[in-house]
């Protein structure tokens, strides 16, 4: 009996195995990226016809993120730029980072084509959930983070790998005031025991 057991439980570990090698593998690049079966590990968040059940990109999470530059595909020099002014190119260094803005109000400009895109321009932006960890070109890409796709010449291509940005929740550091009030209680609790 005890060997007919492990003889299913090693079968099953096979069967198991066999099936996650099948598993949809992330394309080596993400040159248009768009046109090839990445839903095991991109979650389209904008409105895209055709598209059923996505949500507008204006419903982007608000708060801070930490935005990082990603990828690139472009003949064209492209430039993001944050609500604070900050600015990624997609001629900088792969993985330089903006810390602690927000996703609303930022907008990509077309250095070449002299033209400016709002974050809100679903011709132009798409923003995805990554719904699985996966590595391109030596850059990973973490679940639960936001993958933003620019498509530099969007009514030619569409193939938004133009300029690619992730972005992650940037840490909410605890405020001075907070510290300032805990340090006072518990000097207020010390001088209460002394006179006790």
């Amino acid at each position: 009996m005890r060997a007919y057991r492990l003889m299913i439980l090693t079968a099953s570990a096979v069967l198991l195995m066999s099936v996650s090698a099948f598993a949809l593998p992330f394309p080596s690049t993400l040159d248009n990226f768009t046109s090839k079966d990445t839903s095991e590990y991109l979650s389209l968040n904008s409105i895209v016809p055709g598209t059923e059940g996505a949500s507008p990109m204006n419903d982007v999470p608000g708060g801070l993120w930490d935005v990082s530059f990603a990828y690139e595909e472009a003949g064209h020099n492209n430039l993001w730029t944050a609500p604070t002014g900050e600015q990624l190119s997609n001629e900088g260094a792969w993985g330089a980072t903006v810390s602690g803005v927000q996703l609303a109000g930022s907008s990509f400009y077309d250095v070449d084509d002299q033209e400016l895109f709002s974050m809100a321009d679903n011709n132009a932006v798409w923003i995805f959930t990554i719904l699985n960890d996966f590595t391109v070109n030596g850059t990973t890409f973490l679940a639960g983070n936001l993958l933003i796709a620019f498509n530099d010449a969007w009514n030619g291509d569409s193939d938004y790998d133009d300029m690619i940005l992730q972005a992650s929740r940037a840490a909410t550091p605890i405020p001075g005031a907070v510290w300032l009030l805990g340090t006072g209680l518990a000097g207020l609790i010390g001088l209460r025991r002394s006179r006790q």
